[in-house]
């Protein structure tokens, strides 16, 4: 999973194209609100995209 801020200036969205290329599978998620930083931005959004995250790809 690629955590992308929605305000961030550093990752384009041709950026989220050529990682899509080069990893079909990648869960490619936006955080609005948040910079390029989004652990610091919105710790809380991260915290839950990341369980979710999880969840989706334990095994049962």
């Amino acid at each position: 999973m690629f955590a992308r801020g929605g305000l961030s200036a550093f990752v384009s969205d041709e950026d989220i194209a050529q990682m899509r290329r080069r990893l079909p599978g990648i869960r490619v998620e936006t955080v609005a609100g948040a910079g390029h930083a989004v652990q610091s931005g919105r710790p809380l959004d991260l915290v839950r995209l990341l369980g979710d995250f999880v969840a989706s790809t334990a095994d049962p």
